[in-house]
């Protein structure tokens, strides 16, 4: 009779386990909601870099003007903010050129400090004391395989530092 009133238990039991362990299953993990959602107005375009720091532009692409960029960095806590035509992130560091400064920059995430370069040169010295690559994304082009595959250059580099892994070169 024991073993019967265990087996009535067991059958009772299993639809609450079965629907704890579908719940589980449909979550999202919380560190790639930053990357899945976008939670802002219709008239607002971002490109996530590296969570939780974004490019933000309320301009559409018809009314961008040559020799500016209309994407826009500004974090609080930062020195300095910035309208990148170009960018890449590498190790807690942000590479970009500044279409409005006519400049390169660098942004350490870490330190909560942005500083510009006024020539290449300087840029290039500054990357390879860091091993950062000098290499940048136009931000447009960025934008476009963002909005359509969901893919960001640096994405290896983010799965990288994420899980503490490193890349064999």
């Amino acid at each position: 009779m024991q073993a019967a009133g265990k087996l009535v238990a067991g059958f009772l039991a299993l639809p609450v386990v079965l629907a704890f362990g579908y719940l589980y299953a449909q979550r999202e993990p919380e560190k790639l909601k930053f990357y899945m959602e976008d939670d802002l107005e219709f008239d607002v375009w971002r490109i996530p870099i590296v969570e939780p720091y974004n490019l933000i532009t309320t301009e559409s692409t018809s009314r961008r003007r040559v020799g500016e960029s209309r994407w826009h960095f500004h974090k609080a806590g930062f020195t300095n903010d910035f309208n990148p035509d170009s960018i890449n992130y590498q190790r807690s560091f942000i590479t970009f050129h500044d279409a409005t400064q006519h400049a390169y920059g660098i942004c350490d995430i870490k330190r909560k400090k942005v500083s510009f370069y006024d020539n290449y040169q300087q840029f290039r010295e500054f990357t390879a004391a860091n091993k950062l690559p000098n290499s940048l994304y136009n931000a447009e082009l960025v934008y476009e395989g963002w909005s359509e595959t969901g893919l960001l250059p640096w994405a290896k580099e983010i799965l990288e530092q994420r899980w503490h892994l490193t890349s064999e070169k």
